[in-house]
């Protein structure tokens, strides 16, 4: 039989026993069947296993920039005098054996739950957790784009930053207004001047801001008005024309057209004009960056000049106070423009005849006593041909003197 003993009161006749722990001495008395009693005694020692009555850590919604590092604390029951081991494990394999580790380099690559088991040598606590929650705070942006516009652009401004997150927000301050976008770029459309001013940007990140970004001035001008070109006169070919508008002369110019034209000056002068020159015309002005709208098309048209007679006399003297007496000069076949009107002068420029043909007849009597150099001019809607090649005609007259033979005389075979 057996008969167990111990603190508390124990007592037990089983072979094994299983009962409350008590630290202290247990007896056990065994008699055999003859009588026979033998008793051994064991001694037991009871330690307490470790609680972990609170976890905490340094990284509760806080800002990092990747060289912090964030604190893990426990608080263990009964306190620590030396008599714990640690064992810590957390996120992108981490592991810690102190009892208040630190986890380096705070990215937001760290967040997560970290766990710790406490032991006393013989007992181990049950796991608690905690969890790290860090962000990374935005680096300060750099603004890029353009900083000149005109009214009625489209502004674009853009953020050089390394790494951005989708969890970003952009925080655009501008000229009496604030705008909040999910990327790093802003859009104004149909700018006016009061979008005139300075920009800049923060970018937040949860609880964390970045530094604000230097600002950036953009400037507004307003676009010239759509100009006009003033109206332009029908000309003739080798003539002159000059293009002109109501623009500003401050502004810069633009023209444009037929046959590939353009000049950059105010008043272009097309000089001398040809058929080729014929066509519409358009301008377009700029002030510094702004450009007007193009002008309606201002058409030139260029008449044809006639072609120069080649021209010959019927003779080449006359006596000019014969009744009846007069010149003809015609032109060579095919050197006339059949639309044109040619007209005969004399070296003084007096109008002797006009022809639509190939002829001319001139009087005797318009011409003067001597030599006569006579030219054509043809004439198309206003259009003047070179001259011709110049003739000469002599003019003669009756001289004045009567003719005196002398007295009569009679005479005999």
């Amino acid at each position: 039989t057996y008969q167990w003993t111990g603190p508390g009161n124990f007592r037990s006749n089983m072979r094994q026993v299983k009962t409350p722990a008590f630290s202290g001495i247990y007896t056990v008395e065994l008699t055999t069947p003859n009588g026979c009693i033998s008793t051994a005694d064991t001694r037991v020692e009871l330690r307490l296993v470790p609680r972990i009555t609170a976890l905490s850590s340094t990284g509760d919604s806080t800002c990092v920039t990747g060289v912090e590092c964030i604190n893990l604390t426990p608080t263990v029951f009964p306190a620590d005098i030396g008599q714990y081991t640690y064992e810590w494990s957390g996120p992108n394999g981490y592991t810690a054996s102190g009892s208040n580790p630190c986890v380096p380099n705070a990215t937001e690559n760290i967040n997560g739950v970290y766990q710790l088991v406490v032991s006393n040598g013989e007992c181990r606590s049950l796991p608690q957790t905690t969890k790290i929650t860090v962000f990374n705070t935005p680096e300060k942006p750099v603004l890029d784009g353009n900083n000149l516009y005109c009214v009625g652009d489209t502004l674009f401004l853009s953020a050089i930053i390394s790494n951005p997150s989708t969890n970003w927000r952009y925080n655009w301050k501008t000229p009496g207004q604030f705008f909040q976008t999910l990327d790093p770029t802003l859009i104004i459309n149909d700018l006016e001047n009061s979008n005139e001013g300075h920009y800049s940007l923060v970018i937040e990140n949860g609880p964390c801001s970045s530094v604000s970004s230097d600002s950036l001035l953009i400037e507004i001008a307003e676009q010239p008005n759509r100009p006009v070109i003033l109206p332009l006169p029908i000309v003739c070919e080798g003539d002159s024309v000059r293009l002109q508008s109501n623009a500003s002369p401050s502004f810069n110019y633009i023209w444009s057209g037929p046959g590939n034209y353009s000049s950059n000056q105010n008043s272009p002068l097309i000089f001398p004009v040809n058929l080729s020159n014929a066509g519409e015309y358009r301008l377009v002005v700029e002030a510094g960056s702004c450009r007007s709208p193009i002008s309606l098309p201002a058409r030139l048209n260029v008449n044809a000049k006639p072609s120069a007679a080649e021209i010959a006399p019927s003779v080449e003297r006359i006596c000019i106070d014969a009744s009846g007496n007069s010149i003809e000069i015609c032109a060579t076949p095919g050197s006339l423009t059949d639309t044109a009107t040619y007209s005969a002068f004399s070296s003084t420029g007096q109008l002797l005849g006009s022809t639509t043909g190939n002829c001319i007849e001139i009087p005797g009597m318009t011409l003067r006593s001597g030599i006569n150099n006579i030219y054509w001019v043809g004439n198309s809607n206003g259009c003047l041909s070179d001259t011709s090649n110049i003739i000469t005609i002599t003019a003669d007259t009756i001289p004045a003197e009567l003719a005196n033979a002398g007295m009569d005389i009679e005479t005999c075979d």
